[in-house]
């Protein structure tokens, strides 16, 4: 990272430098990510009240967020990679 020689760097695609990121554990996710709201704690616990028959609304407002926030949430949109076998939305 602090090695910007030209022998030291390479020519990569934008998905090439995605998967070093991830490689190299600085990708910025969930809670690293800056202005994250929720905790991916939160993100389970709003994906139970859901499951639960809590309104979307009645959530967003318990977690200082949008209901689409909550909506993005709880379909798997968003914190994809805490749910990575989840191909069905939570109704």
């Amino acid at each position: 990272k602090t090695n910007n020689a030209a022998s030291n760097l390479r020519w990569a695609t934008r998905l090439e430098n995605v998967a070093d990121t991830a490689r190299h554990g600085t990708r910025l996710r969930g809670e690293r990510q800056n202005g994250a709201k929720v905790t991916a704690a939160d993100v389970l616990r709003i994906r139970e009240l859901a499951k639960a028959g809590v309104r979307q609304s009645d959530i967003a407002n318990k977690y200082g967020i949008s209901q689409q926030g909550v909506s993005h949430i709880v379909r798997g949109t968003t914190w994809r990679h805490l749910f990575p076998t989840t191909t069905a939305a939570v109704r």
